[in-house]
């Protein structure tokens, strides 16, 4: 059984996200009242029952925009506990935690830390440190080292950028 608790509420930002809707929802259901906030009208997230208040902010792509957004959000509303639910979310709230502690609650671990985490480059070369078995990964420098790659790849194949952090590629 879910047990409702006094909490702080929670502020989530990339509503057209699937893993804000979880958050949302798994806040929503423990009694934690939830603030989303996004920059389009209809975005999933921003809708659900759980929902509080869904106030309109930049888009997290216009990061300085996004960044003073948040900061005057903060300063009017202190005490909200800020939750990434990206990789775009995760990565500004470290970089930035500094000036964001001072008017949100945040379990924000070192720039650092994070970057190692979204950079798939630097996660295999973590991994493989560490003894963690990874699927094969190459990370191309140049085009000739493609026809390398395409000989010993084979399919299927995976080709992602090596990270994503305010990356717009339209996927969600």
């Amino acid at each position: 059984t879910r047990t409702r608790f006094d909490s702080s509420p929670a502020l989530l930002t990339n509503a057209d996200f699937y893993g804000t809707l979880a958050a949302v929802r798994s806040l929503g259901r423990y009694g934690v009242p939830v603030t989303v906030a996004h920059h389009a009208l209809f975005a999933p997230a921003s809708w659900s029952r759980f929902v509080r208040q869904a106030p309109r902010c930049p888009a997290t792509f216009r990061s300085d925009a996004f960044l003073h957004w948040l900061l005057g959000f903060g300063a009017a509303r202190p005490g909200h506990v800020l939750y990434p639910t990206s990789d775009d979310t995760a990565f500004l709230f470290s970089a930035h935690r500094a000036a964001l502690s001072r008017h949100f609650q945040l379990c924000q671990p070192p720039p650092e830390a994070v970057y190692a985490l979204l950079n798939k480059r630097r996660l295999y070369e973590e991994s493989q440190a560490t003894g963690l078995k990874m699927p094969r990964t190459w990370f191309p420098d140049r085009a000739s080292d493609l026809a390398e790659i395409r000989r010993q790849a084979g399919v299927p194949l995976v080709i992602k950028p090596v990270t994503q952090i305010l990356f717009r590629s339209g996927a969600r």
